[in-house]
């Protein structure tokens, strides 16, 4: 009573497999988490050329800003003592509800001392974007919080 298997049944269960491959993948892809890098990404794309402008400035310093990663804080040494106010992003890829933001001012000898008790352990891409002179300087650099 079996029907000889021929090319048409072959065509019929290549198009099958497909379909099923096809559809794995879609319930695969609907599963999977997606995340921008920023809530308001787009809006941040259209200020890239000011950004560009910060970095720049960043680098033109002749002392650049430095950091130091202690147990309970993050030493943050910027490279003026004039009045300087910071907001430090830190932002981890792994997980974007572990991002935090801080806003600081440093102390008459430049310093600004940033506490890790928000900080989940991990590694995180430190973004600080400070303000001092009437000018704006953009520095990033990757910490590791134990």
């Amino acid at each position: 009573m079996f029907k000889k298997f021929n090319w048409g049944w072959g065509i019929a269960i290549v198009y099958v497999a497909f379909a099923i491959a096809m559809l794995s993948l879609v319930y695969m892809a609907t599963r999977n988490k997606v995340e921008l890098v920023r809530e308001d990404y787009y809006a941040e794309e259209l200020k890239h050329q000011d950004h560009i402008e910060k970095v720049q400035r960043a680098r033109a310093l002749p002392t650049p800003l430095s950091w130091n990663v202690g147990d309970a804080q993050i030493e943050l040494q910027f490279p003026t003592t004039d009045k300087t106010i910071a907001k430090v992003l830190f932002y981890k890829a792994s997980d974007s509800s572990k991002d935090v933001t801080v806003s600081c001012e440093a102390d008459s000898l430049g310093r600004c001392l940033l506490p890790t008790d928000k900080l989940a352990s991990g590694v995180y891409k430190m973004q600080v974007d400070w303000e001092a002179n009437g000018a704006t300087y953009y520095q990033e650099g990757t910490i590791n919080i134990n």
